[in-house]
């Protein structure tokens, strides 16, 4: 990892320099060409202006004419005779072919012209150029603190981001339920401060949560052990002579034991898939499984229905996931279908952009659509008479949506064809 810190780095600072290098040198060529092409042309324009003024001036007059005529320039100007040693001699050669001369040094440009009729030399400048070397030093000095400021950055930056990341994984994984997910701590700065506070919050949520099921499991024993008692005391009760099923005191007490049991063995499974850190995940023979699942669910429930199952998918389709769970979620969106059917109930199986759908839908009256987000909630209930008859423990369709959400998947409501509601399991292939 330090290997590839410095490896980014010297990235980071060749990259600068050669940044800086080329960018100095084109705008250095690019104000040099534009100085070449527009500073002779603005001294053709001084050196005719101050002939016409010269010309018209006595000899006696004339420096005192050209101080008048140099306050009014923002730039050097001056009159030396054709031999002046300052004068460079390249300059007096151009000059006696009547040609506009100059000299361009690092720092400034000089141009020299012949006036009043080549008695004396017109000097323009030392003109200043507009870049220095000095630029291009401060230019190359910016890049270097700006290198040196990237480099400190990344520096002191890597270690917290570093941990921040790992912070963040932890959090993921805590999120995730693996609860025993802790952040280590090596110093006393914010991140361990926020590191620490996170710490003592996931030990009291698993805490919690290891209280929350211990009681479950403690309040379900119990409850187990006081409806099995109620069960064979009433079985030591003398039964009624002649009276029929519906007459005898004693059914209506044995259905709500039994109304109780099933509610105790579903609030242990919501729990179990709720908490369940240990989730095995196989490769499942799509159509086979749902198809095994169904004629489970027939050879166990006899249902008065006709359950059809219509797929329209290649048999090689194969799910990852966890057979037990999925065969629960299938048995509950099962028995939520049958128990509102009047005749008929269709199990859909189809693939689409690597997802298999389960679609169930029966042929009996329809959910409320305002009523679709309710009815995935615990203990959330359509029948609110609770009847017997119809009515069950109101966390069959939560299940479903745990499991779904387990198997990264989905599921939902729409409207049916067959005029009913219809439900939606949506499970990512492998």
């Amino acid at each position: 990892m330090t290997r590839l810190f410095m490896r980014m780095a010297l990235g980071v600072f060749i990259a600068i320099v050669l940044s800086i290098v080329i960018a100095s040198q084109v705008t250095r060529h690019n104000l040099e060409d534009g100085l070449v092409r527009i500073f002779p042309k603005i001294f053709l324009g001084v050196n005719k202006l101050v002939d016409q003024r010269l010309s018209s001036v006595p000899q006696e007059k004339l420096f005192d004419e050209l101080r008048q005529i140099k306050s009014d320039f923002p730039f050097p100007i001056d009159l030396l005779p054709p031999d002046h040693e300052a004068i460079p001699e390249s300059v007096k050669r151009d000059l006696a072919t009547r040609k506009l001369s100059g000299t361009n040094t690092d720092t400034s440009l000089t141009f020299y012209s012949s006036l009043l009729k080549d008695q004396y030399v017109l000097v323009c400048g030392p003109l200043p150029k507009i870049w220095q070397p000095t630029v291009t030093i401060r230019i190359i000095g910016l890049g270097l603190f700006s290198f040196v400021l990237l480099s400190l950055t990344l520096i002191l930056g890597y270690p917290l981001g570093k941990r921040l990341r790992h912070l963040e994984r932890v959090t993921e994984k805590f999120g995730k339920g693996q609860l025993d997910e802790r952040v280590s701590i090596s110093g006393k700065d914010g991140v361990d401060q926020l590191a620490g506070r996170f710490n003592q919050m996931a030990d009291r949520i698993q805490l919690l949560l290891e209280s929350q099921s211990n009681m479950l499991g403690a309040v379900s024993h119990e409850l187990r052990t006081a409806l099995s008692r109620i069960r064979f005391k009433l079985e030591l009760l003398p039964s009624p002579a002649e009276t029929i099923d519906q007459d005898n005191p004693i059914t209506p007490i044995e259905r709500d034991l039994d109304a109780l049991t099933r509610l105790i063995d579903d609030l242990l499974l919501y729990h179990r898939v709720d908490t369940d850190e240990s989730v095995v995940f196989d490769e499942l023979e799509a159509q086979s499984f749902i198809k095994s699942v169904i004629e489970t669910y027939k050879s166990e429930n006899d249902p008065k229905i006709e359950i059809k199952m219509l797929a329209d998918l290649s048999e090689s389709i194969k799910l990852r996931g966890n057979s037990t769970f999925l065969r629960l979620a299938l048995f509950n969106l099962l028995a939520n279908g049958v128990r509102y059917a009047l005749s008929r109930l269709h199990v859909n199986l189809q693939e689409s952009e690597g997802n298999l759908f389960i679609i169930i839908e029966n042929d009996g009256p329809p959910i409320p659509e305002e009523k679709w987000d309710l009815i995935f909630k615990p203990f959330f209930r359509l029948d609110t008479s609770r009847s017997r008859e119809t009515g069950g423990t109101g966390l069959g369709l939560t299940i479903v949506k745990k499991v779904a959400e387990m198997h990264c998947g989905q599921v939902y409501v729409a409207q049916s064809d067959l005029g009913s509601t219809r439900f939606k399991l949506i499970i990512p292939c492998s």
